[in-house]
C-alpha cells in the first residue's frame, strides 16, 4: 500500500495551538489509489520515500484541494489527474482534507465545532468543491 512506501516523521519541538492538517484522504488522484494519511504533527512533518513513491503527490492532492488552480481545466487536463494504476483506471478523482481548527482561525455557525473538512472531487466532465464542518469538540 502506498502508507508502506512513505514515511511520516512527526516533528519535534514545543507544541503550538495553530490550524493545522490532521488528516489527508486520497482516491483516484494521480498515483493515489486510495490512501488515508493520519496522525500529522501541527508542528512539522517529514515526508520521506524512494522516487516515485507519491511525495510529490501527496502535496499535488494538498494543493489540488487548497488552490483554484484547477478549477478551470479543460476536460483532457482534467483526466491528468486520475490515477491510472494496473486495472481499470478512475473516473472520479477526490481529495478531502481534514483541518484542526480548535484555535477558531476559521469562523465556525455552532459553537463547539472546530474540525473543517474540505473536499475536492472530479469527474472526466464535471468539477465540485465542499466545504463540511461537521465534528464536535471534544
Amino acid at each position: 500500500s502506498r502508507r508502506e512506501r512513505l514515511s511520516f516523521v512527526e516533528g519535534c519541538g514545543r507544541s503550538i495551538s495553530a490550524m493545522h492538517i490532521k488528516q489527508v484522504k486520497i482516491s483516484g488522484f494521480r498515483s493515489y489509489r486510495d490512501a488515508t494519511i493520519s496522525d500529522l504533527s501541527p508542528n512539522h512533518n517529514v515526508i520521506v520515500g524512494r522516487n516515485g513513491s507519491g511525495k510529490s503527490n501527496f502535496l499535488f492532492a494538498i494543493e489540488f484541494v487548497l488552490s483554484d488552480k484547477f478549477s478551470s481545466l479543460s476536460s483532457v487536463r482534467r483526466r491528468e489527474l486520475f490515477h491510472e494504476g494496473i486495472g481499470e483506471g478512475a473516473t472520479v478523482a477526490r481529495v478531502s482534507i481534514v483541518l484542526d481548527n480548535s484555535d477558531r482561525r476559521i469562523v465556525t455557525v455552532r459553537r463547539g465545532f472546530f474540525i473543517q473538512i474540505f473536499i475536492k472531487l472530479i469527474s472526466a466532465c464535471r468539477h465540485f468543491s465542499f466545504l463540511l464542518s461537521a465534528a464536535r469538540n471534544s
